[in-house]
């Protein structure tokens, strides 16, 4: 599960990759980086500019 994502972050994630513009990955992290450390966190994301909706 090394590329997995915490618990912690699943519904932000599935919500994120419903998004038509945003160009997730049939991985296990989806295409998404994120942490977290000292109560702060942190999402990064690519969106896929060639598509009509972005």
């Amino acid at each position: 599960m090394a590329d997995a994502h915490h618990p912690t972050f699943g519904k932000l994630i599935d919500f994120l990759a419903r998004i038509a513009a945003m160009d997730a990955k049939h991985t296990p992290s989806r295409g998404f980086g994120l942490g977290e450390q000292g109560g702060e966190w942190w999402v990064k994301f690519s969106i896929a500019i060639g598509r009509d909706l972005a």
